[in-house]
């Protein structure tokens, strides 16, 4: 069909006319349910880790934190009545939801019993809704505003629940829906071994579903006579929550062009900007959508096209698309989430599924008009790169004894599996997994809790076929192939952030080869659309990790947006710890050096000071002291975290006063004293004075002169705790309380104890050693083959790096977290010494700290202003020599002090004292 030219200028660039667009998304089938009563039974007590079997959401402490939700005569995910009950301080409410507007209806509570479980009905017979709580009524309401719709079951925002059974019944006792019926397996969660349905955050799973899936699709001609000189796609879409992941992935003339949105910050809808260029052509053409969620249901896209002649033509989603509910294509078959969130497993119907909609001439003519919603508002645009689909050949592949074809990538992806050339009907399992088991078959449920198990059914007439959302896997099987299929026209589907032109560590040592190959392959297969700690259990940043992760995507590309997103989402959504919002701070800081934006620092001064504990500072001793929260306890607002999990705190004490707590919280005030020097911000001098009387602060009461490191803090009296570990020492010297004398005895301290600590607080001990002149240790440790060391996660065949150094140490550990790959910044910060002297790097400098044992460093790290390529070695004298080519556009100086030579642009060598031997 043909569009319309427009020739005049868009308000708005950034954004296009994707605000004039609809909102569009499938019709559902209506559900003729009326009379119905939807029953579940809870765990009421709290849920934590039994032994070495994790359970999904252990450590949720807060209040309402099991609370969920039974949904009668449903139209969609917007529409119906919801019931959320709180089993464990025993209240419940009922809403009518009408297009997400939600109207309270009534309220109960019942008095608590010491039971395990609790059994809840939600009855709609009529008009009138009753609620039930262990066969009492708590409340009722009448209300005829909806007639009949499907049942569902979930959980609000910050909670999640296990259901032990579920079931709908009609009103004359008739089985609809739950166990024992093929709608069994909601949306919202995934069932365990024992069959115990555990359900998500901010989930809801419509059964029968109602339009979870759609394809969306429109046809249009361009003219023949002109070249494209230029075509674009703004995609927004809602809601990305419930599976934490995207919410449409978009087609043109067969191509895919990208998918999105990422996760919104607050209350904006962040728009994908993709480029169609290369996709569209003159005559016919055909846009197509896959999209799928629970919450919300929205798609709103523009395309603007500009021809050779000049002329713009825009397609906008409106009433004139065509539509197609997804669910035959993907009936309900569970969640391949944790607690943490819920994303569909994928049971491909082939036989149901459209293929071909994408293409010019499809006949769409059975489809029904889109339902036309409310038009996403605000719109804002994704500052970062859009994700790309990246095919990967699997290393290796092999039969086993029952005919499964087993595949090894080599490394850890985020995406799925893409098959073609399936020349006949089958019925396919796919099973993907971080790791394998004692026999070495996929571990398809992971420790983590996620279960990636989908099964295709396949008519060999389908083309590719490809999996949708994203799983988190280096091995994969897949069960039901013919006999004699030709496995090379299998890849893996991953999903990746471009990074640009990246730098590059190569090692003469193979052990440190090996480690920095698995931290590089980590972050550019990893990184993903947003910066969480993984892709599997969580996909939710958290403060501390993402300081560690951005530090390594620094040390490997100049992307400054992806970062920056990371600390604007997290500065609106903080974590639990008492520490971890002070990284954001740490992460400003180091994101200003490293790219120079002012102006993006000046826009976020303000909510960064806030994070700053200066009403936690005990006027008695200068120090962070606290009145709850220091005892060691988890997913508590500010309750001391120190290290994770756990198991490796070695042994650290607890007390008012946190030796960790107030390290970071240090080096937090001292970058805020930096930030407001460099905004040339009144507070520079306050922060600055606060910064060194906390310094000398720690040094007075919390340092351990016996054993020449920092006691881990002190106790409600004042008094030391009696106990000195590691924590304490690496982070009060990484984070600069320590003078130099302390710096090197905590040094020596920690290298007798070795690595005492988890992935996430080794480069805090690792940078300590080296600041404290014990590179050589740091080095060992680096490169170490005992249970605590990155060699570990290799030989544990892990494809990416962990956030545990194993399973035995964290029990539900996730194989594949970039925050982990550290030693990619340790290379360059800490080892070869790079450090920004001026914001944006146009001034650095070359501090070296590489024992002889670490042998050759070749390393080209791309800057904003260019390539510093740098070769170092430490020879037998105890210099380091250096090879240095300095970009156009930047100076480096190499070692310190005032008599350092500063090299301009170009090929240079110099040689520096190297570090104790």
């Amino acid at each position: 069909m043909p569009v319309a030219a427009d020739a005049g200028p868009s308000a708005d660039p950034s954004l296009g006319h994707l605000a004039e667009a609809a909102a569009i998304w499938a019709p559902a089938a209506p559900v003729p349910w009326r009379d119905v009563v939807l029953e579940a039974t809870v765990r009421r007590d709290a849920i934590r880790q039994d032994g070495a079997r994790p359970v999904v959401g252990a450590g949720m402490d807060t209040d309402g934190a099991r609370r969920f939700q039974l949904l009668v005569r449903a139209a969609d995910a917007g529409t119906a009545y919801v019931a959320t009950v709180d089993p464990e301080a025993g209240r419940a409410s009922l809403v009518l939801l009408q297009a997400g507007v939600e109207t309270p209806l009534a309220t109960g509570e019942w008095p608590l019993e010491d039971r395990a479980e609790e059994t809840v009905r939600l009855a709609a017979r009529g008009d009138r809704l009753t609620l039930e709580v262990g066969g009492t009524v708590i409340l009722e309401a009448r209300d005829g505003t909806l007639a009949h719709g499907a049942v569902g079951i979930g959980c609000p925002g910050r909670a999640r629940a296990q259901i032990l059974r579920f079931c709908a019944r009609d009103g004359e006792g008739a089985l609809l829906a739950g166990d024992g019926t093929p709608w069994d397996r909601p949306a919202s969660g995934e069932r365990d071994e024992d069959g115990v349905l555990h359900l998500a955050e901010r989930s809801r799973g419509l059964l029968p579903p109602q339009a979870q899936w759609a394809f969306l699709r429109r046809g249009f001609d361009l003219p023949a006579d002109q070249a494209v000189r230029s075509a674009t796609v703004r995609l927004a879409a809602a809601s990305a929550e419930p599976a934490r992941q995207f919410v449409a992935r978009v087609r043109l003339n067969g191509q895919e062009l990208g998918l999105g949105p990422v996760r919104a910050i607050a209350q904006e809808h962040r728009v994908e900007v993709l480029d169609a260029a290369a996709a569209v052509r003159p005559g016919a053409n055909a846009l197509g959508i896959i999209a799928c969620t629970s919450a919300d249901q929205r798609v709103q896209l523009e395309l603007e096209v500009v021809l050779s002649g000049g002329a713009v033509h825009r397609i906008l989603t409106d009433g004139s698309w065509r539509a197609l509910a997804g669910d035959a294509a993907y009936p309900p078959a569970g969640s391949i989430g944790t607690g943490y969130f819920s994303a569909p497993r994928e049971h491909l119907r082939a036989p149901a599924y459209p293929h071909g909609f994408d293409l010019p001439g499809f006949d769409d003519s059975a489809w029904d008009a889109p339902v036309l919603r409310p038009s996403l508002a605000p719109l804002a645009v994704n500052p970062a790169r859009p994700v790309r689909a990246v095919m990967h050949r699997p290393i290796s592949s092999r039969r086993l004894a029952d005919g499964t074809l087993a595949l090894d990538l080599g490394g850890t992806v985020v995406g799925g599996l893409a098959l073609e050339g399936v020349p006949e009907a089958c019925d396919l399992t796919l099973r993907f997994g971080e790791m394998l088991d004692a026999d070495g078959r996929v571990r398809s449920r992971l420790s983590t809790g996620n279960h990636y198990e989908d099964r295709w059914e396949l008519t060999g007439r389908q083309g590719p076929v490809a999996t949708w959302g994203w799983r988190v896997f280096r091995y994969a099987e897949i069960s039901g192939l013919p006999e004699g299929f030709d496995a090379s026209g299998i890849r893996a589907l991953g999903h990746e952030l471009p990074l640009g032109e990246l730098s590059t560590y190569t090692a003469s040592d193979p052990a440190l080869q090996r480690i920095l190959d698995l931290c590089t392959r980590t972050m550019v297969q990893n990184n993903g659309n947003l910066l969480v700690d993984s892709w599997s259990r969580e996909r939710e940043p958290y403060e501390a990790d993402a300081y560690l992760q951005a530090r390594a995507n620094a040390a490997l590309s100049t992307d400054e947006p992806f970062a920056g997103y990371a600390l604007d989402y997290l500065l609106r959504r903080r974590t639990w710890p008492t520490e971890w919002p002070f990284y954001l701070v740490l992460l400003a800081w180091h994101h200003y050096l490293r790219f120079g934006d002012r102006e993006a620092l000046a826009r976020r001064r303000d909510q960064l000071a806030q994070l700053l504990p200066l009403a936690w500072i005990d006027p008695a001793t200068g120090l962070v002291r606290k009145r709850h929260g220091s005892d060691g306890s988890s997913s508590r607002i500010d309750h001391d975290i120190v290290d994770w999990p756990p198991s490796e705190r070695d042994g650290y004490l607890f007390g008012p006063v946190n030796t960790v707590v107030n390290a970071v919280a240090l080096g937090a005030i001292d970058a805020m004293a930096r930030i407001d020097a460099a905004l040339e911000h009144p507070g520079a001098r306050r922060h600055a004075e606060t910064a060194d009387a906390l310094r000398a602060a720690i040094g007075a009461h919390l340092w351990d002169e016996a054993q020449g490191t920092y006691h881990d803090g002190l106790d409600a009296d004042g008094a030391p705790l009696p106990h000195a570990g590691s924590h304490a020492g690496a982070f009060a010297v990484s984070m600069g309380a320590a003078d130099a004398e302390r710096t090197r005895r905590t040094a020596d301290f920690l290298a007798r104890r070795g690595m005492r600590v988890s992935v996430y607080a080794a480069p805090y001990l690792l940078d300590a050693l080296i600041l404290g002149g014990r590179a050589d240790a740091a080095h060992a440790l680096l490169v170490g083959t005992g249970e605590r060391s990155w060699t570990a996660m290799l030989e544990a065949g892990a494809g990416a790096t962990m956030e545990a150094w194993s399973e035995r140490l964290k029990p539900n550990v996730s194989c594949a977290h970039p925050w982990a790959a550290s030693p990619l910044f340790l290379v360059a910060e800490s080892f070869l010494g790079l450090t920004a002297l001026v914001p944006g790097c146009s001034e650095v400098a070359l501090v070296p700290q590489l024992p002889a044992a670490m042998g050759e460093i070749r390393a080209r790290m791309m800057l904003p202003p260019g390539c510093l390529e740098v070769l170092a070695r430490t020879d037998a004298e105890g210099l380091t020599q250096l090879a240095v080519t300095v970009p156009e556009g930047m100076t480096c100086r190499v070692g310190e002090g005032a008599g350092a030579p500063v090299l301009g642009p170009g090929r240079h060598t110099a040689s520096v004292p190297g570090p104790p031997q």
